[in-house]
């Protein structure tokens, strides 16, 4: 029996944007809303998709610059 549910939304695209998105401050779970997702979404995205989840750790990484450079 396969796995049946409805299509990902993912869209390789997130990738850049996510780094975009959270360089502003927001937190991954910002952008879960940003993209209209849940943010369980976003974390099954980070498992499955290697070059999400490295632009996730890159995204993070601004996001602390972000808040630093505020401090």
């Amino acid at each position: 029996m396969s796995k049946r549910g409805r299509p990902s939304k993912y869209d390789p695209k997130y990738c850049d944007k996510v780094i975009e998105f959270m360089s502003q401050g927001y937190s991954k779970e910002a952008f879960a809303g940003e993209i209209d997702v849940s943010k369980d979404t976003i974390y099954e995205w980070i498992k499955v998709h290697p070059d999400f989840s490295d632009s996730i750790k890159k995204a993070e990484t601004k996001c602390q610059k972000f808040w630093e450079d505020l401090g």
